[in-house]
């Protein structure tokens, strides 16, 4: 049997036909001569929703802790790291500290709602870094993990979306990137 995974899907409506769904994902198979079929849900499992987050681009290390816009969903636990690569908790997991690196799930229940702000206590550790990488965690449980899904998987840790940390004590919404775009929506407007 193959695998699968790192699937994306986007409308693309401006098409005249309609709507034209493209979907892009990662297979590998044992030999060749393997197909993908998709094939429309006649409707969306329970607990399947799918969360996002975005945080801004810039934000003013001496402000106070950053506040994140999360898209609704189920319940989310955030990730918050001063480098990439400690998200991926399999090979650099054992090098996260309580000063490179935040997680909400360490105390439960999960959170919910469309935002998130960093703890300041997490904040004063994490704003000496240059930059501060997040994720969202989702769950279908608030009490426990239940089938689990990330918005960067660890083996694209290095492709997680950031806010870069500026000196100062004041950003305004005119400033250049005050808030970045998902990874998703960059995708879903690159192809249209």
């Amino acid at each position: 049997m193959g695998h699968c995974e790192n699937w994306a899907a986007w409308l693309n409506e401006r098409s005249r036909e309609g709507g034209r769904l493209h979907v892009t994902g990662d297979c590998v198979f044992p030999t060749t001569g393997y197909a993908v079929d998709l094939r429309r849900l006649s409707s969306v499992p329970t607990g399947s929703h799918q969360t996002s987050i975005q945080g801004p681009a810039l934000w003013p290390r001496l402000a106070d802790p950053p506040v994140f816009h999360i898209a609704p969903g189920n319940f989310y636990s955030v990730e918050a790291a001063t480098r990439a690569d400690l998200l991926h908790r399999g090979l650099y997991g054992h090098l996260r500290t309580d000063d490179n690196f935040y997680a909400s799930w360490r105390v439960l229940p999960h959170r919910s709602g469309r935002s998130f702000t960093l703890p300041a206590d997490v904040w004063e550790r994490l704003r000496g870094a240059d930059q501060l990488f997040y994720r969202l965690w989702q769950s279908d449980e608030a009490n426990r993990w239940s089938n689990p899904s990330a918005t960067t998987a660890d083996r694209d840790c290095r492709q997680a979306p950031f806010i870069q940390i500026v000196d100062g004590d004041t950003i305004t919404p005119a400033d250049p990137g005050y808030l970045r775009q998902s990874p998703e929506k960059q995708k879903s407007d690159a192809a249209l």
